[in-house]
């Protein structure tokens, strides 16, 4: 019986030491929460290819800017999210 004590205490004492270090790696994730995507057209509807088109993050005070393909397609890709103050 008291053999048995010992292995339940320390798979005790790792359950602990998880938990408290599970929200630290949490923590350590990626900000990136998304993507913009859409389609540049002309006031007929036609797609503009190659043109400019810029994202503002205001609150994280980045401008990103990238260009649409030839069917007026563009993507923001791994946009970053809010960051915290915690």
């Amino acid at each position: 019986m008291k053999c048995r004590a010992v292995p339940v205490r320390i798979a005790f004492a790792l359950l602990a030491a998880f938990l408290l270090i599970l929200p630290n790696l949490a923590q350590a994730q990626s900000l990136t929460t998304g993507d913009v995507a859409g389609t540049v057209t002309d006031p007929s509807g036609a797609a503009v290819p190659g043109a400019a088109v810029t994202l503002n993050n205001e609150a994280a005070g980045v401008t990103s800017t990238t260009t649409a393909n030839g069917t007026g397609a563009y993507r923001f890709p791994f946009l970053q999210g809010p960051t915290s103050t915690t």
